[in-house]
C-alpha cells in the first residue's frame, strides 16, 4: 500500500491510498504529493500527443 499525502490543485487537497500495482487514469491538472508511507514509490507519467475533446467538465483531483 502507498500512502501519497496530499495531493493538491490550487486550495484543495486530498489523501490517496493506492494499493501496489494500482494503475489509474487522471486527468490533466497540476499536482504535488508527498509520500507519506514506509514503502518507496515509483511512478510512470504518460503524456497523451493529441488533446483531450473538448468538454466543460471541472478538474479532477486524485486517481479516479
Amino acid at each position: 500500500m502507498v500512502r501519497e499525502m496530499p495531493a493538491r490543485v490550487g486550495d484543495r487537497s486530498v489523501d490517496v491510498d493506492l494499493p501496489a500495482g494500482a494503475v489509474h487514469w487522471v486527468g490533466a491538472q497540476e499536482h504535488s504529493g508527498h509520500n507519506v508511507g514506509d514503502t518507496p514509490t515509483h511512478s510512470i507519467f504518460v503524456e497523451l500527443k493529441e488533446p483531450a475533446p473538448a468538454t466543460g467538465g471541472s478538474t479532477v483531483l486524485g486517481p479516479l
